[in-house]
């Protein structure tokens, strides 16, 4: 009887034992499985860092040409290379990382890259060390590595993508931004990795060409923003000056031709030139300054009226209401800084649902002509709140008061010009006009504003392409374990394979000592 129970039991552990075996490598396996297709990782980030938007996953999913991003680092950083100098990071910073795997930031970096990989096969991931082995720069990409060079003197952690004959790049700078929060009221320094990646893979994407060139147009006592180079460039833009009383546009090379804060009009001529110019395809922007002269522009003021049915209206905008607060000096040099309310036109469309804001400052309203013709389709891009006042230019930064003309008014149109020659073929102008010049004058003093993406995307529109994606920036993970795709085996050999063993040898010793006890 007592060998019977025995026996039972044994046979009872022994079935257990076994099941539990079968059940764990059953499981692990359908886990496995099931991650090839889904991913079973948890984000547990405040901001979910490491997980790609659906925006993110659509642009990626539609990539059907090799591509790969290659992330630039500096060696002399960490420890592995001692003897040589560290720039970038402090020394006490440097000395405290023996390799780049101990670098937090750079791991959060390649952490957040590979997902990319993992959504699609035919995007690839590299580092390349500029400081300690450049040989790759020189060679492979010394096309995209000499545009960095140019936007910034410390490469450290500017990328590159790069997809066939092609590339785009992204500077440091250009995602480690700052963004406004507005129940702590304070500007935090955030990632917009994900925006920046996801936006440059997007433009590799796109069928439509880029302008040639940006062409701000001189002599007429224009604003020259000699700091609006380094925002081009981030879009690999170049810009360029032309003075229209001695050359023509250059249509055949497709250039976006930029009117910013003109002090005098235009000639008949010029006109001519600039009308030819867009009867053939081409593209215009125009940025008034009423704080900076409010003088009346018969030439040119037609012509937007009668040719692109947008007409300028010489009273100055103050709108307290979405009014953002600013030193006396700056008010007095850029008037009254306020939050626009976007329209619902494409180019904002994506700004819309993120946190940042379009900024400008006092405006020129800007108005519909009624009887503009048919072929022409102007639309507002940014309006006022309901409840703005229209001023003089005297008076514009002085509070709203009762007897001030109130209402929503337009401080951005496009206009949309179709026109068919002889042959019938169909060209199709542009015309982005802005009242005030704000929005593009201190592009890279409000990196918490979304005026920079205001500009892409109106590119990206008059190119015919998609308007840029807007995610909104992340604050980066501190104190969070990261597992990179290098050292998932490592993992998965300790918990699928070493920790049920080690569980299955407790099991058979405490089987066999209870057996003969």
């Amino acid at each position: 009887m007592k060998n019977t129970k025995k026996l039972k039991y044994s046979i009872n552990s022994s079935v257990i034992i076994i099941a539990a075996v079968v059940v764990t490598v059953l499981l692990n396996s359908i886990l496995i499985a099931f991650d090839e297709k889904i991913s079973l990782e948890v984000d547990l980030t405040q901001e979910e860092f490491y997980k790609l938007s659906k925006e993110t996953k659509e642009v990626v999913k539609n990539i059907d040409k090799e591509t790969k991003i290659v992330l630039l680092i500096d060696g002399s950083q960490y420890k592995e290379t001692a003897g040589q100098s560290a720039t970038g990071l402090t020394t006490a910073t440097a000395a405290t990382m023996e390799t780049k795997e101990d670098d937090p930031y750079l791991m959060s970096i390649v952490s957040l890259i590979e997902k990319y990989t993992e959504e699609n096969s035919k995007i690839s991931f590299e580092m390349v060390d500029y400081y300690t082995d450049p040989a790759p720069l020189w060679n492979e990409y010394y096309a995209p590595f000499m545009q960095i060079q140019q936007n910034e003197m410390v490469p450290y952690y500017a990328m590159m993508i790069i997809q066939g004959d092609k590339y785009e790049v992204i500077d440091y700078s250009s995602y480690h931004v700052q963004t406004y929060n507005k129940e702590k009221g304070v500007i935090e320094n955030k990632s917009n990795i994900e925006n920046a990646v996801t936006n440059k893979l997007a433009a590799l994407s796109m069928d439509s060409e880029k302008f040639s060139a940006i062409l701000f147009i001189q002599g007429h006592g224009e604003k020259i923003n000699v700091e609006i180079d380094s925002i081009l460039g981030k879009y690999s833009y170049t810009a360029g000056l032309i003075n229209l009383a001695n050359v023509d546009i250059p249509a055949e090379e497709k250039p976006l031709i930029i009117i910013d804060s003109p002090l005098t009009d235009f000639t008949a001529d010029e006109i001519q030139k600039i009308d030819d110019f867009l009867k053939k395809g081409g593209n215009l922007h125009v940025y008034f300054n009423p704080l900076l002269s409010n003088e009346e522009l018969p030439r040119l003021e037609s012509y937007l009226a009668d040719e692109w049915g947008i007409v300028r209206n010489h009273g100055v905008i103050n709108d307290s209401k979405n009014a953002v607060n600013l030193s006396e000096d700056s008010a007095s040099v850029y008037g009254v800084l306020a939050v626009g309310v976007n329209a619902s036109h494409e180019i904002v469309e994506p700004i819309s649902d993120s946190d940042l804001r379009i900024m400008y400052s006092s405006a020129n309203p800007l108005e519909i002509k009624a009887d503009k013709a048919g072929s022409i389709n102007v639309e507002p891009v940014i309006k006022t709140s309901s409840d703005a006042a229209l001023k003089t230019a005297e008076t514009a930064t002085e509070p709203v008061d009762a007897g001030d003309e109130r209402g929503t008014y337009n401080v951005l149109l496009t206009s949309t010009r179709e026109i068919y020659d002889l042959d019938n073929k169909k060209s199709t102008g542009k015309v982005l006009v802005c009242g005030s010049s704000y929005a593009m004058d201190t592009l890279p003093l409000e990196s918490a504003s979304a005026n920079e993406n205001l500009l892409i995307n109106s590119f990206n529109w008059m190119n015919g392409g998609v308007s840029a994606i807007n995610i909104d920036a992340k604050a980066f993970p501190e104190g969070s374990l990261v597992i990179q795709n290098s050292n998932k085996w490592m993992w998965f050999a300790g918990l699928v394979v070493i920790v049920p063993l080690v569980i299955c040898a407790v099991g058979v010793i405490v089987f066999v000592r209870r057996r003969y006890k």
